[in-house]
């Protein structure tokens, strides 16, 4: 199961709808376009709970890291623990980036590049969400062949 939605596998074609639970195995991330709020890209190894309605993208991050891209007059909030809420300022453009407290030591490991390859799956379009899934070659960001 790369990312499930509320438990079930999700593929090409999933319907997400606001409230779904969302989680990605090691090594797989997803990103979710939400039309005009914006998009929540997830990072490996993650748990939430995402709800979204007109102006307003919400996070409840279980586990791993999260980042939320807010479009202008859109609130975006990530929150972690009842003592831990980050918010973006909805009279601009707004990112937040956050990783669950128990988290921290993935997150530093996949910035120095310890993690390895990591698959991504797309998820697109909203109330209703599309996945494909896109796979990187090795570790190479370039797409040349060594001569």
């Amino acid at each position: 199961k790369p990312v499930s939605v509320n438990g079930a596998e999700a593929i090409t074609g999933t319907t997400i709808l606001s409230g779904a639970n969302i989680e990605t195995a090691a090594g797989i991330g997803a990103t979710i376009s939400l039309a005009n709020l914006g998009s929540v890209e997830i990072e490996q190894d993650s748990k939430l709970v995402l709800t979204f309605h007109a102006g307003s993208i919400k996070v409840l991050l279980l586990r791993g890291c999260v980042t939320v891209n807010a479009h202008k007059s859109v609130l975006g909030e990530v929150e972690t623990s009842k003592d831990s809420i980050s918010k973006t300022d909805p009279k601009t453009e707004g990112v937040l980036r956050v990783c669950h407290p128990g988290s921290v030591k993935v997150a530093a490991a996949e910035a120095a590049g310890g993690l390895g390859t990591l698959a991504t799956a797309a998820i697109l379009g909203a109330p209703a969400a599309v996945i494909i899934p896109v796979v990187s070659p090795g570790n190479n960001p370039s797409n040349s062949l060594p001569q």
